[in-house]
Order: C-alpha cells, then sequence, then structure tokens
C-alpha cells in the first residue's frame, strides 16, 4: 500500500469513527484521490440499532469526476469570456475613438482620404482584436473531433490566406500528419504566420520543419525574434512587443496546442528569429484514412 493510499484509509477509518461515536453524519464531502486521478462524493450516516443506539454506519460514494471536469470547463469558459470581455472593453476603445475622430474631420475636409485611409487602419485593428478575442473565448482548450490531419496542407492553405506579397514560406521538412482537429489548427498556425509577419515585416522569411526522432514540428522566421524567449508572461493575454499587436494570438496559439496535448517550446532561430516548436505530437497509426486531411 503506497503512503496516500495508506493516509486515506487512516482519514477513512477516523470518519468512520467519528460518525460511529457521536452520532453525526457526513453527507456531501467532496475529496479527490490522485492515485487513482477520480473525484468522489461521500456521504457517511450512522446505523441505530433497534434499542437507538449507534451500531455502525451506512455510507455511499459516488464517482463525480465527470461532474468535476464539466465545472472546470465551465470555470475556464467564463474566465475567457471575462478575459474578451475586458479586452472589448479596454482595446477596443482606442481604435473606436480614432475612428469617430477621423470621421468628423473627413466630413469638414475638402480631400478626406488621409481620414479615411486612417479609419480603414483603425477598423482592420477592431476586426483583427474582435476575431482573436472571439476565438479565445470560444474556443478553449477542447479539442472537439481529433483526426488524422496532413499538417503541411493546413500549412499550405493557411500560408496562402497571408495578406504579405513579399515574406517567403519554405517545408524544410514536411512534418507530416498528425492527430488533431482541423480548424484549429488552422487557426493555430495562421496566428504564428501572422504574428511573425507583424514583428518580421513584410519580407520576412518563415519556415516549417519537423522535429527529429518525429517529436513534432518547429515553425521559425528570420525577424528580430522575442526580446526575452524565457519569458513566463510570453503566452499570457496581452502580451505584445508591436503597436499593432493585439496581445492575443500566441494565447490562442498555446491554448490549442494544449488541447491537443502539445507543449509549446520558444526559442530563436539561426537568424536570430522567433521560433515556436510544438513537441509531443501525437501521431495516428498506420493505415489511416488520407481522406482526412486538409480541404
Amino acid at each position: 500500500m503506497g503512503l496516500f493510499a495508506g493516509r486515506q484509509a487512516l482519514r477513512a477509518h477516523r470518519e468512520d469513527s467519528h460518525v460511529i461515536e457521536s452520532g453525526e453524519p457526513i453527507l456531501n464531502k467532496v475529496e479527490y484521490l490522485p492515485m487513482i486521478d477520480q473525484w468522489n462524493l461521500t456521504s457517511k450516516v450512522p446505523w441505530h440499532g433497534p434499542d437507538g443506539d449507534v451500531v455502525g454506519l451506512i455510507g455511499v460514494t459516488r464517482d463525480i469526476s465527470a461532474r468535476k471536469e464539466r465545472q472546470e470547463e465551465v470555470k475556464r469558459q467564463n474566465e475567457r469570456l471575462e478575459r474578451f470581455s475586458k479586452m472589448v472593453s479596454h482595446d477596443l476603445r482606442n481604435p473606436l475613438q480614432l475612428a469617430t475622430m477621423r470621421l468628423e474631420l473627413a466630413r469638414r475636409a475638402d480631400d478626406p482620404t488621409p481620414h479615411l485611409d486612417d479609419i480603414d487602419e483603425a477598423l482592420q485593428r477592431m476586426d483583427s482584436l474582435i476575431e482573436d478575442g472571439l476565438a479565445l473565448a470560444r474556443q478553449g482548450k477542447q479539442v472537439v473531433s481529433p483526426e488524422p490531419v496532413e499538417l503541411d496542407g493546413i500549412l499550405r492553405t493557411a500560408w496562402s490566406s497571408v495578406d504579405a506579397p513579399g515574406a517567403t514560406f519554405v517545408i524544410d521538412s514536411p512534418p507530416g500528419v498528425v492527430l488533431g482537429d482541423v480548424g484549429r489548427l488552422r487557426q493555430l498556425v495562421a496566428n504564428v504566420f501572422r504574428n511573425a509577419i507583424e514583428h518580421g515585416g513584410p519580407s520576412v522569411t518563415v519556415t516549417v520543419g519537423q522535429l527529429p526522432d518525429d517529436t513534432g514540428f518547429f515553425i521559425e522566421d528570420d525577424g528580430p525574434g522575442f526580446p526575452n524567449p524565457d519569458d513566463a508572461d510570453l503566452f499570457e493575454v496581452g502580451y505584445t512587443t508591436s503597436e499593432t499587436g493585439t496581445g492575443l494570438g500566441l494565447s490562442i496559439v498555446a491554448e490549442i496546442a494544449d488541447a491537443h496535448g502539445w507543449t509549446v517550446r520558444v526559442g530563436t532561430s539561426d537568424e536570430g528569429g522567433a521560433r515556436l516548436e510544438f513537441v509531443d505530437v501525437e501521431r495516428p497509426s498506420s493505415g489511416f484514412d488520407t481522406d482526412a486531411d486538409e480541404n
């Protein structure tokens, strides 16, 4: 018997003795058993004999692990919604005020074009903030339908939607097939690409490749890189070193990776740019259906 199991048995014995000796019930006690990764709900009531004396107890224990998981998911969802509401109330205010001010100036100007350009830029920033915020609030860490996915196709599709004609995309070694959710993987790589262009400039080169021993894949660029790759706040909501960044892109990347059971490692490319490594990537067993790749 392990140390914890021994302590758990001793605690249960003490509770049983307390119920029998005092006649006081223990109702709906929530307890976690780490050795079997299980949450229980336990009640113990005294058992009275014919003469009214307590002669024992009656105990009922139910596994409530599924309920606890649902409660934790609701808690995480509420936290994401709270972060989104704070972002909406704070980060959207500046571009909204700018657009409002420029609209008023445009109405008075003989040539409204410069003001309209500023309004367009403000609206694009608001659109990015809303898109990232909703993604963070809605998707969270739950992967709905993992399936064999040809990651090369997702990468090429995501890059084709990038609005940076001067940027270059290179697949150094194809990452191959992974188990994942197509929609969320598409969003993960799109956010990494957008982050690379946002910080590396319109002529940045983004390179993707497979990690040694088939442990995962990497995405890196030749931009300025992360100021401090060891910064613990790198994936926190609101973290950005760019004046135009939403501070949400890397948070979305981290949450989607975590939902797949992947670990994200931060480093520096050989060119001094940013490098993200996705490890613990699950691969499908042999004989998978290749029809499940990117469409």
